[in-house]
């Protein structure tokens, strides 16, 4: 997926302010993590956060996503937007 294309989405998704290089795996300023966890692994793990949030999940041009609005993982880490996205065989994390 190009970096176009996830800027593209987070921005319809989240409503948040982002630039195409923080949507760039291979830019210094990348703020997009790879992971092997799926989509169901997250909507389980959101069960054990302090605090869950709104949840939304969904498709964006064909592309599966979830969000979770105001999310706390663990008490005494800062509220976050954390949109995930569907790519087949890995998820892309952005947390905002």
């Amino acid at each position: 997926m190009t970096p176009e294309k996830i800027y593209e989405l987070v921005e319809a998704v989240t409503n948040h302010g982002i630039t195409v290089e923080m949507c760039d795996l291979e830019h210094e300023d990348c703020d997009i993590v790879k992971t092997s966890e799926t989509m169901d692994d997250w909507v389980e793990a959101r069960k054990n956060w302090r605090e869950q949030g709104s949840y939304e999940s969904g498709q964006h041009d064909g592309i599966p996503y979830l969000f979770f609005e105001n999310a706390q993982a663990v008490k005494g880490q800062q509220r976050k937007d954390v949109c995930i996205i569907d790519c087949g065989d890995h998820r892309l994390v952005y947390a905002l």
